[in-house]
């Protein structure tokens, strides 16, 4: 979810991809169907291993899981632990898209506040989805402020 909502409203300031600490084999049919009622496209969105992701390529990791990332991970981390709504019923996959949607938005506003202050362009982070779903945002600049 975060990935699409990525995509959906902070392309001018991030990149999404995905991968995870223990993907799913696919993206769910909820999953889809919650984006879907909020015009959210999920075209080119996939499950992946987190061991599938250069993460050397990025700055930032959004943890969205309850779980610790392993050791390798030697970024700045920022903990959302939303929880993983898979196999639960649509409300509950709603509700974590709220969460997830707030979240996200609130970030891009930071990239942006950062890049209008800063002069950094297009800054892009790394967020973890989840428990299953790893996100992964780059950043084109390394000139980017500490986060």
């Amino acid at each position: 979810m975060a990935e699409a909502f990525a995509r959906a409203y902070g392309t001018d300031v991030l990149e999404a991809e995905s991968a995870g600490l223990q993907p799913a084999r696919r993206v769910s049919r909820r999953t889809r169907a919650v984006l879907r009622e909020r015009g959210v496209p999920t075209t080119g969105q996939f499950a992946k291993a987190l061991d599938e992701v250069h993460l050397g390529r990025f700055d930032l990791v959004v943890n969205l899981t309850v779980f610790e990332l392993p050791d390798g991970v030697k970024l700045p981390v920022r903990d959302w632990p939303v929880g993983d709504p898979s196999r639960k019923q649509i409300t509950l996959y709603q509700q974590t898209a709220d969460k997830i949607e707030h979240m996200v938005q609130e970030l891009i506003e930071e990239l942006r506040w950062l890049r209008g202050n800063w002069a950094v362009p297009n800054v892009q982070p790394v967020l973890l989805a989840p428990p299953r779903p790893l996100y992964a945002l780059r950043q084109r600049a390394a000139s980017c402020p500490q986060m």
